[in-house]
């Protein structure tokens, strides 16, 4: 048998491991969402969590004040959104700094 041919067969092996245990743990994440549905649902309240994407409710939100008295605050709501993710990433950028900075200070 020539080299080509067994490499090949190598290679075909170590895909067909691979791809089971991918599949190992496709089943093993299913089974465990499975047995726990809601323990991602009961990390926290409804209100943390519509204060932690308000991308979902500030778009109903600007269409329903969107007609009569509320017209300038539907015009600041897309405003307030931006706003509200560029706080976000400064943030999280801060924050990501401050770790480095305590990582550095142990070192």
């Amino acid at each position: 048998m020539s080299r080509a041919i067994r490499a090949s067969r190598e290679a075909r092996k170590q895909l067909l491991r691979l791809e089971a245990e991918m599949h190992r743990l496709e089943l093993s994440v299913s089974l465990t969402q499975l047995r726990h549905p809601f323990v991602a649902d009961q990390a926290g309240s409804w209100w943390q969590r519509l204060l932690h994407n308000p991308g979902a409710w500030l778009g109903v939100a600007s269409s329903f004040f969107g007609g009569g008295k509320f017209a300038q605050t539907s015009r600041l709501l897309p405003m307030l959104l931006g706003a509200w993710k560029a706080a976000r990433i400064v943030r999280q950028f801060l924050q990501r700094r401050r770790a480095r900075a305590a990582a550095a200070d142990t070192n």
